[in-house]
């Protein structure tokens, strides 16, 4: 799950560098901006085939968080 995370977080952001550890911040860590965020979400509930709500994507911080909400 972390690499299929991994990949498209890549594709939002190219110049992230590899590897992306699931305790890495979205904005701290890996430098991910607002738009970015957005994009990472659509792309996690279509990849996965979840929904996220919007009072859940407040509670995401790191990449653990998002697998906590999608499995």
């Amino acid at each position: 799950m972390l690499k299929r995370i991994e990949k498209i977080i890549c594709s939002i952001d190219p110049s992230i560098k590899m590897p992306i550890k699931a305790e890495d911040s979205l904005k701290l860590d890996l430098g991910l901006n607002s738009l970015d965020l957005v994009n990472l979400i659509v792309s996690i509930e279509e990849e996965f085939g979840v929904f996220l709500e919007d009072d859940e994507l407040e509670d995401i911080v790191t990449i653990q968080d998002i697998i906590q909400k999608i499995v």
